[in-house]
């Protein structure tokens, strides 16, 4: 059994967590550049919405909606994110410790 938390994935480079995440993409969608660059482009979704949950919480709706449409505007965001590589993940996964954080 392969351990999802393992940080020794793909190379010694890529946490085996994250190419599983793809793999379920490249399994969906077919082997192709496209499924592999999708997969992380993917999570602008639900990186916005926690996003828009926690500055609500902690300066209001209208300054949530005001930064998450600008969120999802930018520019670098958009590249960084179709560039394919693991980091959105992390990405995700760093605004959501730091909304635990904040919330609680």
């Amino acid at each position: 059994m392969v351990n999802p938390f393992d940080l020794n994935g793909v190379y010694s480079q890529n946490s085996v967590l994250v190419s599983m995440y793809q793999a379920v993409f490249m399994k969906i969608l077919g082997s192709t550049n496209f499924a592999w660059r999708f997969s992380n482009v993917a999570l602008i979704v639900p990186l916005s919405i926690i996003f828009y949950l926690w500055v609500k919480k902690s300066f209001g709706k209208h300054v949530a909606i005001i930064s998450t449409v600008l969120l999802q505007f930018s520019f670098y965001l958009a590249n960084f994110f179709k560039i394919g590589y693991p980091q959105p993940l992390f990405l995700m996964f760093f605004i959501l410790r730091a909304c635990n954080k904040t919330l609680t």
